[in-house]
């Protein structure tokens, strides 16, 4: 799974700021984890609270298709959809 996870390539925009790169990682594959535990299906938006980091993930065939956090979008609602 670390391969998998540092292939993908992540806009840190949308994570907390103050997360490293290694952070995010960590928090994905805890996600990660947790979804398959759950027996999350394919294509299925699965959100958890990982460290305090809200993420949601997306799975397909086995792997981590995307990932995000939730910093950017209520940062974005809350300023009248102004970055």
């Amino acid at each position: 799974m670390d391969q998998i996870i540092s292939d993908l390539k992540y806009d840190t925009s949308v994570f907390s700021p103050g997360l490293s790169e290694s952070q995010i990682r960590s928090i994905v594959n805890q996600a990660y984890n947790e979804a398959l535990q759950k027996q999350v299906a394919n294509g299925v938006h699965y959100t958890t609270v990982v460290n305090g980091e809200t993420i949601t993930i997306v799975l397909g065939d086995g792997d981590v298709k995307s990932a995000w956090g939730s910093y950017n979008f209520w940062n974005i609602f809350n300023n009248g959809g102004k970055k």
